[in-house]
């Protein structure tokens, strides 16, 4: 470790045949602005700092010499102190969404948004992290990334094409509007709930396209209304 060496000291407490109480299901929306953002509300906002006075200092100093290697070695310590808090945060919003019976989430693209003008925002978050420590459980519940969790409207029941990234509130014709990542949250248990799906941790392949049929189908009617 490039700040020494560390004894982590790990205990366990037999449970014996006590039932855990979990609360109730919840769905969560990962996104660029706001980390995380739960069906009922709650919000997580989690960006690491980033080491700009280092990379100038070790930018100016001599390749080979003693400052140089100081430098880098300080370097070290501070990128590790900062993987630290990010394991840390991301073991905390984990642990609490796992509170819950069941957790609603989307197969999001991250690798993809790192590509994008949003890639030091998204490298600098827990996203990837709490994302894979999620799919390991198995009371999540994952949605393929084809369903329109943030265009379909659960009062219409329709879907809104002309949304952009920077509309913090969806707003349908029918007159229902709410913050946008909550409104997507709750489309996850939504959504989730009319698939044929009853496996927890997986999706039926068919889920996508019979859920979007309906979508179809119902823009159909309203319509010839």
């Amino acid at each position: 470790m490039p700040d020494g060496y560390y004894l982590a000291v790990t205990t366990y407490k037999d449970k014996g045949s006590e039932k855990r109480k979990y609360k109730s299901e919840i769905g969560i929306d990962m996104g660029i602005k706001t980390t995380i953002t739960t069906s009922d509300g709650r919000k997580f906002k989690v960006l690491s700092e980033r080491l700009k006075k280092c990379q100038r200092l070790i930018a100016r100093r001599k390749k080979g010499s003693s400052n140089r290697y100081r430098t880098r070695k300080l370097m070290r310590k501070s990128y590790q102190k900062l993987g630290n808090k990010k394991r840390d945060a991301a073991n905390k919003i984990t642990h609490e969404l796992l509170e819950h019976s069941i957790v609603y989430m989307q197969d999001e693209n991250l690798k993809g948004w790192h590509k994008g003008l949003f890639g030091k925002t998204v490298q600098h978050s827990v996203l990837g992290l709490v994302k894979k420590k999620l799919m390991n459980s198995e009371r999540v519940i994952v949605l393929p990334q084809s369903m329109p969790t943030t265009k379909y409207c659960p009062k219409y029941g329709s879907l809104k094409k002309d949304i952009k990234l920077s509309d913090r509130v969806y707003e349908c014709e029918c007159g229902y509007h709410e913050d946008r990542d909550i409104h997507a949250a709750r489309n996850m248990i939504l959504l989730s709930k009319r698939s044929t799906c009853g496996t927890q941790g997986t999706f039926n392949p068919a889920f996508g396209e019979d859920v979007l049929r309906s979508f179809s189908k119902t823009e159909a009617e309203m319509s010839q209304r």
